[in-house]
């Protein structure tokens, strides 16, 4: 295999949705948020995974998980390396500043995905974007487990019975949809408007007919119910995006015919 040239490279990927975060362990801005969860056994355990793995945190304008891969290759070795740092939105209460933190932090704390790979497909991006491990799927049921737990105790204290409307208002309808995985997980592929968009970028990126089915029975023109916070559009349609950037990416500084990356940097042709 050919190493691709112009390396290290690095790509910022973003987990849906200028600022320097700290540690948990440190003064982060967000100590209100953090009691709130550390008065649930949810929030414990989630909290003391994200210190014990050393994620940083802190308040941005958007609440959101980057994490920058750095692709380096010596001796024809390749290497990547991780750095993710979870940003919570400073406008927002406590009480949502923690629902937000649940749930970033278990985008934080999901298996690391190579976005270098060579035959990384896009298909499957998305499809482990809102499915796999830590993906949205789980990040959202995951937050609003952490509202049950408040809603149906009388701890923390601190938490008033509007407070407590409110996440039984944001909650609510996950509570009830998350009891049947199936028709949770499908609730995120309901792109409205964005429907022929997606449909038409994705079959330019030839899929093959048996995935390009898979899409067409899962992908529905309702009203999403689930949008990205950072891209104000859908998960599949934002994660599609996210892809394509960072695809281009490495396109850019690795010629398609010279590189192992020449399949994967060949059906961005056609595209917008």
């Amino acid at each position: 295999m050919r190493v691709p040239p112009l390396l290290p490279l690095v790509c910022v990927v973003l987990l849906l949705t200028s600022v320097s975060p700290s540690s948990g362990q440190t003064e982060s801005g967000l100590e209100p948020a953090e009691r709130l969860l550390e008065a649930t056994p949810a929030g414990r355990q989630v909290l003391d995974a994200a210190r014990e793995g050393r994620i940083h945190w802190g308040q941005g304008q958007v609440s959101r998980t980057e994490v920058t891969a750095t692709r380096s290759v010596h001796d024809g070795v390749e290497t990547v390396h991780y750095e993710t740092r979870v940003i919570i939105s400073g406008s927002k209460s406590p009480v949502f500043q923690a629902l937000d933190l649940a749930h970033e932090l278990v985008h934080a704390l999901r298996p690391k995905e190579n976005p270098f790979h060579p035959t990384l497909r896009a298909g499957d991006y998305v499809v482990r974007g809102i499915e796999g491990e830590g993906g949205e799927a789980e990040a959202i049921a995951y937050e609003c487990k952490v509202g049950r737990e408040w809603v149906e105790s009388v701890k923390p204290a601190g938490l008033s019975q509007e407070d407590r409307a409110l996440v039984r208002a944001r909650c609510g309808m996950v509570w009830k949809a998350a009891a049947d995985s199936e028709k949770w997980k499908r609730s995120f592929y309901y792109l409205g408007q964005h429907y022929r968009d997606f449909l038409e970028r994705l079959t330019r990126l030839d899929p093959g007919p048996v995935e390009l089915k898979w899409w067409k029975d899962h992908i529905d023109p309702r009203t999403p119910v689930f949008t990205s916070a950072m891209a104000q559009k859908p998960y599949p349609v934002a994660l599609l995006e996210e892809y394509l950037e960072l695809t281009k990416k490495i396109c850019s500084r690795s010629p398609a015919s010279e590189s192992p990356f020449a399949k994967r940097c060949g059906t961005l042709s056609g595209l917008k």
